[in-house]
């Protein structure tokens, strides 16, 4: 029972996954080009779930105790909401299979970012194992057919603040001393990342969103391919949670790994986008170098134990280690 119930969860966390890239390109492009509007909308449905299900008992209620953790938290949730605006909003440029390369070089900026903020360095080895990401995707760039700049650089600047959150939920709530599940994340944050977009939608798009919205006569027909893409915003976390609990953070991550590539030619057959040798080539060299980088990271030596004494920055140095701070509130977009 227990081994239908993964495999169950994880095919649901696949399709989920997937899904929910193929519809945010069908959405933005075709019906609602609106990112930052779009983005709003996931973020409210998501605490209206994420806070009905604590209250059923999926998950214990948590709470924040300091204005440093709440501060820590507004952080967090500014450059989640970034995060998710750019990686929507590039779709309008470039195809999901273009997305999906820029997006597994994720480790290097991690690393990069790790580097330059907190002087956390990895082992030689594995800033070898980067080399085959950077240059994969410097392959797959000039042999995409649909390159565009500004989509490409909004895809760049989603795949680094993603890696910036990553670090920033290591080292913030850490030092806070908070450690929360996706759906507690989900229920403290995005009601400041939605007080962040409303001001940025009505500045960026007007009213246009909402009075596209509510023109019935012409939006009956893709309203539900909005909802559909809404909801599938939650259930992404959801799944995230559940898929952890029954497997291991570590296992997510490698299935995270394999998705980019099904994500990939998955939209390729939807989309019909053209591909090239090339392209494919530099992609795969590319997740070859995300895999060795997983490998490298799995094999790391154990940090050392901490006096309790110690200072905070050493405290979070000997747990970053715990793959679960990596899926703290991740959305796939």
């Amino acid at each position: 029972m227990g081994l239908l119930l993964t495999v169950v969860y994880v095919s649901l966390w696949y399709v989920v996954n997937i899904g929910i890239l193929l519809l945010n390109k069908i959405v933005i492009n075709d019906h609602f080009r609106y990112p930052v509007a779009l983005t709003l909308l996931h973020q409210a449905f998501c605490y209206l779930c994420a806070d009905f299900c604590i209250k059923a008992g999926v998950a214990p209620l948590q709470n924040l105790n300091s204005r440093k953790q709440l501060f820590h938290v507004i952080l967090l949730s500014q450059t989640f909401g970034f995060s998710i605006v750019t990686g929507i909003w590039c779709l309008q440029y470039i195809p999901v299979s273009f997305d999906q390369a820029i997006g597994s070089t994720t480790p290097a900026f991690t690393a990069l970012i790790a580097l330059v903020f907190i002087g956390r360095s990895e082992r030689p080895l594995t800033y070898l194992t980067l080399v085959p990401v950077v240059v994969g995707i410097a392959i797959a760039s000039f042999g995409e057919p649909s390159f565009h700049l500004i989509g490409f650089l909004l895809s760049v600047a989603s795949t680094g603040a993603r890696s910036l959150k990553s670090v920033l939920q290591q080292v913030l709530l850490s030092e806070s001393g908070v450690k929360l599940d996706g759906l507690n994340a989900l229920r403290l944050m995005c009601p400041w990342a939605v007080a962040a977009l409303l001001p940025l939608s009505y500045i960026i798009e007007g009213s246009a969103p909402w009075r596209t919205i509510l023109d019935t006569e012409n939006s009956a027909a893709w309203l539900p391919y909005l909802a559909l893409n809404t909801v599938m915003a939650f259930l992404v976390n959801l799944l995230n949670l559940l898929v952890t609990k029954q497997t291991s953070a570590l296992t997510i991550q490698v299935f995270g790994n394999a998705k980019g590539v099904v994500a990939a030619m998955v939209s390729v057959y939807v989309f019909q986008n053209e591909v090239t040798a090339r392209g494919c080539f530099g992609y795969l060299v590319c997740v070859t170098g995300t895999a060795l980088y997983s490998w490298a990271k799995s094999h790391d030596p154990p940090a050392p134990a901490k006096d309790k004494h110690a200072p905070a920055s050493d405290k979070v140095a000997a747990e970053e280690s715990a793959p679960q701070a990596a899926l703290l509130m991740k959305e796939q977009v």
